[in-house]
């Protein structure tokens, strides 16, 4: 894969996020959002940040004091071990234990966190 990618928030009233996206040309996917998205009308704010691959702005680094910069359906393990997350639903952080190379959690996370996080080459599956 080649180029740039974006990764973009939609943020409603009182900065509530509405949606996370991600997409190669923002503009594009905007007009198309805006005539079949529910939460579309609902946007007052959006932030975009601009990532130079698509792997890159996939790839998670555990952080215990950022959210992910999007909510993941699934995170790719590249190398065994403990993966502690919040789901996106709220509620007390989850931690994973053992989990082998090569797997994929059918998760919705918001964050990984660094502490207790063992396992490696995260990759966050939208």
């Amino acid at each position: 894969m080649s180029g740039s990618t974006s990764v973009y928030r939609a943020y409603g009233v009182g900065w509530k996020l509405l949606y996370v996206g991600c997409s190669g040309d923002v503009k594009r996917r905007m007009e198309h959002h805006s005539s079949q998205s529910k939460w579309f009308s609902c946007m007052i704010h959006m932030k975009v940040r601009v990532y130079p691959t698509r792997e890159q702005a996939l790839a998670i680094t555990p952080n215990d004091g950022s959210d992910l910069a999007f909510a993941t359906r699934g995170i790719y393990i590249g190398g065994f071990g403990n993966l502690r997350v919040d789901m996106q639903d709220g509620g007390a952080a989850v931690t994973f234990v053992g989990v082998n190379a090569g797997s994929v959690l059918p998760v919705r996370a918001s964050k990984v966190y660094a502490t207790g996080t063992t396992a490696i080459n995260l990759v966050g599956l939208r």
